[in-house]
Formats: structure tokens, C-alpha cells, sequence
């Protein structure tokens, strides 16, 4: 009897052992399964994470590039526009050249029809004179001419100031200023051949007139061009 409990204890002992040892290999393979499937998971983490850096620095690069094509067009369209303010100021600055010379050409003609007409009418009333004129009729005659050949030649000069450009006229400037000092000379020789007579200050005053006359044209055909 006593055989018989002790077999039973020790087939239990067995038995309980025998479970036990399927329960730690039961919870031995769960626990390798779940370290596999962490490690997958890991793995297939790190893939991810790898290729969302991938993927965020080529989106970098490519934004990169977007923006350094930009930039270059932006310079071209930059450089385009300067070439073509330049090329734009250039045609004005001809156009304007074109018409300052085209508006001088116009004012050339009408000034040398002006001076013909003034011309025309001095040699006329000259024409008339019968040779028999006091001096003081001469001298009004040649006061009257000398007059309106200055008022010519002021007139001449003023369009010619707001016309030409400033280096330009600043050279004709000293020039006429010699020119006046050289006429004026000139018409004191001239009248020295009749120093003391009557006839002194109609000839001073006539070369006067023939010097601005010829110095009207002179302008108008050398400057309004």
C-alpha cells in the first residue's frame, strides 16, 4: 500500500514536471517570436526612417535646384532687361540727336530766307538812291541796315545757345566774342581813310552792317546743320 502512494506521488511529480516543462517551452517560443517580430519591426523602422530621409533630402535638393533655376532666370531676365533699357536709351538718344539736327536743319532754312528778305530790301532802297544823299541821309541809311543786321545776328546767336550742345556753344561763345572785337577793328581802319570829313562815321557804320551781315550767314550756315 504504501508502494502504490509513493508511485502515484512520484507519477504526479512526473506529470506536473512534464507540464511545466511545456509551459517554459510554450512561453520560451512566444517570447523568441515576439523578439522576432520586435527585430522586424526595428528593421522595417529603420528602413522607413532611412527613406524618409531619403526621400526629404532629395525633396531638398530638388528644391535647391528649383530655386538656383530661378535665380539664373531671374539674372537672365534681369540682364535681358537692362540690355534692353540700354538698347532703348540708345534709340532715344538718336532720336533725339536726329531730331535736335532735323529741327536745326529747319531753323537753318527759315532764318537764311529771313536774312535774303532783310538783304533784298537794303540793296533795294540802296538802288534807289539818286548819289545826291546828304551825309546825314547816308548815315541813316547805313544806322537803319547796321540795326537790323545786329538784331539778326542777336537773334541768330540766342536760337543757337538753346540749340547746340553746351561744349559747343561754349566754344562759339569765345569765338564771337573775338569775332565783335575783330569788326569793331575793322570798321575803325576802314573809316580812318576819311578821319576828320564828314563821311567818317557813314563808313565806320556801313562796314559795321557789311561784317554782321556777312557773320549772320556765316552762323546760320555753319551752326543750323
Amino acid at each position: 500500500m504504501k508502494w502504490n502512494k509513493r508511485i502515484i506521488i512520484i507519477l504526479v511529480i512526473g506529470i506536473l514536471a512534464s507540464m511545466t516543462a511545456c509551459k517554459n517551452s510554450e512561453s520560451s517560443a512566444t517570447l523568441q517570436k515576439q523578439d522576432e517580430t520586435g527585430e522586424a519591426k526595428a528593421e522595417k523602422g529603420d528602413t522607413t526612417s532611412d527613406s524618409k530621409a531619403e526621400s526629404k533630402q532629395e525633396s531638398e535638393n530638388q528644391e535647391a535646384d528649383t530655386a538656383e533655376s530661378e535665380n539664373e532666370s531671374s539674372q537672365e531676365t534681369t540682364s535681358s532687361s537692362e540690355d534692353d533699357a540700354t538698347e532703348e536709351s540708345d534709340q532715344k538718344e538718336s532720336q533725339t540727336e536726329e531730331g535736335s539736327k532735323s529741327n536745326r536743319k529747319g531753323i537753318q532754312s527759315q532764318y537764311v530766307n529771313e536774312l535774303d528778305e532783310t538783304k533784298a530790301k537794303f540793296e533795294e532802297e540802296d538802288s534807289n538812291q539818286t548819289g545826291n544823299e546828304s551825309t546825314y541821309e547816308l548815315k541813316y541809311f547805313e544806322d537803319r541796315r547796321f540795326e537790323a543786321w545786329d538784331a539778326h545776328l542777336n537773334e541768330v546767336y540766342s536760337v543757337l545757345k538753346a540749340n547746340l550742345p553746351a561744349d559747343q556753344f561754349d566754344q562759339l561763345k569765345e569765338e564771337q566774342r573775338l569775332w565783335i572785337k575783330s569788326r569793331d577793328a575793322s570798321a575803325k581802319e576802314a573809316s580812318e581813310q576819311f578821319k576828320g570829313g564828314t563821311h567818317e562815321q557813314v563808313e565806320y557804320t556801313a562796314t559795321l552792317a557789311n561784317l554782321t551781315e556777312a557773320r549772320c550767314y556765316d552762323l546760320v550756315r555753319t551752326y543750323m546743320k
